[in-house]
């Protein structure tokens, strides 16, 4: 594995975020794209790049111990 690639001597960042359920449209997914948005304008400046985002499907698993099992797959 390659290490990160330099941009004007600075190493870049590339960050992923993860998350467990699916984010329905309403206030919550106009907050998360607004801190999307300012995260892009941000990192730009400190190498920081938002590589993507993962929306994972949430267990219905009763059990904690299974769920716990199958979101982490």
């Amino acid at each position: 594995m390659d290490g990160p690639p330099l941009r004007s001597g600075w190493i870049v960042m590339r960050v992923r975020m993860i998350c467990v359920g699916r984010l329905k449209s309403g206030p919550e997914r106009t907050l998360c794209a607004d801190y999307l948005d300012r995260f892009a304008a941000a990192g730009r400046s400190l190498g920081l790049s938002l590589g993507d985002t993962v929306e994972l499907d949430e267990s219905r698993n009763p059990a904690a111990a299974r769920r716990k099992a199958e979101e982490a797959a």
